[in-house]
């Protein structure tokens, strides 16, 4: 067992249930405390392309905090949180589970990168933070994803014919398009950023300015990468698209932000979310249970990997249908999965698997049996263990204590964040109409 400090960004939580995290957060916490380890979990609720702890002093409260603690190691998922190197002469695990790109103290890094190391849920992005950090081998380890959800058989009432959870990444747009064409650029120009726009679609880590000079073109005008913002922007519009084509067939939409005035351009995915809350292991299990399908599209930074909803969804009793990606075709070759590579392959493996009962059942069967078997936390913290060379396992029973550290933080000034007197407001005025709506008062 360990004294382990975890760091993380809540992108979510459920109203109703304190310290709620999303399935692969609450799994992980728990599956260290019932490991036997003591664990301090910190975590913020500020998303923003501005945020950046490189060079920030650890606040007085919480450094006071952290030596009581006395740690034996951290693990900051995307390293959000402050430098702890110079204070804390233990290992400290950044735990990539967006992208690269998404780390928020890449600053320390680049000043000790000998004194971390990483694991990393897609095998891709290995080549990418030793590339790009400057590391040895034996400082990573890709450690495979994993789900603490699981199938209920003899309760689950199939109410759903296909489920989504997650979110939408729509927002404005994609701002930079706009940008760029109040640019008044010429055809040239033009024809230019569709080229470059294409191989972005392809390659999402890399810098378009990049792009450009591969491609030898140097227009007056660019396309630019407007806040960072490009990846999620087109990842929402192609989610959109995919859930618009699977609309009519049974869909229901769970998840946050898809009460956004942007699903006024997209009515038909509009009208299938269910803002009832789901976000905890709990909440993702009973939805799934309830559907035939489990319906995931992937962001575009997952070049290799896949989301966390898909172990979620082969652990319940909901059959997968998936954007195909290298590290799931692996699986999916293995298991028969139903994988797709457009939006019209996947409407055609939804049909395929809702007019067949009998083959939904067999690899509803099968994903479950090869989650167990190969995707639960027990099987993957001996991988932790190893890359930190540490005991992580005990026969008594651990504990966890939550520090919500967002009121220690700041982000640069010309960030759009609602602050947080304004998202208290709108959560409490979200419950009370829930509230009274279910009151029928109004």
């Amino acid at each position: 067992m360990a004294n382990i400090v975890v760091a993380l960004y809540r992108l979510a939580k459920d109203p109703y249930i304190p310290n709620s995290l999303p399935p692969y957060y609450e799994g992980f916490i728990k599956g260290l405390v019932k490991s036997g380890n003591r664990v301090l979990c910190y975590f913020h609720e500020i998303h923003s392309t501005d945020l950046d702890f490189a060079g920030k002093e650890i606040p007085e409260e919480i450094l006071t905090k952290l030596k009581d603690f006395d740690p034996e190691l951290f693990i900051l998922f995307n390293y959000d949180f402050y430098d702890c190197s110079k204070e804390f002469n233990v290992p400290i695990i950044v735990y990539d589970v967006d992208s690269p790109n998404r780390f928020h103290n890449k600053g320390a890094i680049e000043a000790q990168p000998d004194r971390y190391l990483f694991a990393t849920i897609q095998k891709s992005d290995i080549g990418l933070i030793k590339q790009n950090f400057n590391i040895n081998d034996n400082q990573i380890k890709y450690i495979k994803p994993f789900t603490e959800l699981h199938n209920d058989p003899e309760n689950a009432v199939l109410q759903n014919n296909i489920g989504f959870c997650g979110s939408h990444w729509l927002w404005n747009g994609c701002e930079s398009i706009y940008n760029f064409m109040k640019l008044k650029p010429t055809t040239k120009e033009r024809l230019m950023a569709q080229a470059v726009l294409k191989e972005y679609k392809k390659n999402p880590l890399k810098d378009i300015k990049d792009i450009y000079h591969e491609f030898g073109y140097s227009p007056d005008r660019y396309l630019e990468n407007y806040k960072s913002l490009m990846t999620g922007r087109l990842s929402g519009l192609k989610r959109a698209e995919y859930l618009t084509h699977i609309s009519d067939l049974g869909l229901e939409i769970r998840g946050e932000y898809w009460n956004h005035a942007s699903l006024n351009f997209y009515p038909e995915i509009a009208l299938c979310y269910n803002d009832q809350p789901t976000l905890t292991i709990f909440e993702n299990e009973n939805f799934y249970n309830s559907c035939k399908i489990g319906f995931n599209t992937n962001h575009l930074q997952a070049r290799s990997g896949f989301s966390w909803r898909v172990c979620d969804i082969m652990a319940s009793n909901a059959c997968l249908v998936s954007e195909s990606t290298p590290d799931l075709k692996e699986i999916g070759m293995k298991l028969g999965m139903m994988l797709y590579t457009s939006k019209e392959e996947a409407r055609e493996q939804c049909i395929k698997l809702l007019n067949n009962e009998d083959l939904r059942k067999e690899l509803v069967l099968a994903s479950n049996e090869f989650i167990n078997n190969n995707h639960r936390f027990r099987h993957i913290l001996p991988e932790i263990e190893e890359i930190s060379s540490l005991n992580l396992q005990s026969v008594n029973e651990g504990m966890v204590e939550f520090v919500n550290f967002t009121k220690y933080m700041d982000v640069k000034a010309n960030s759009k964040k609602i602050s947080l007197s304004n998202r208290i407001e709108r959560k409490i005025w979200s419950l009370l109409e829930r509230d009274l709506k279910n009151k029928n008062v109004i």
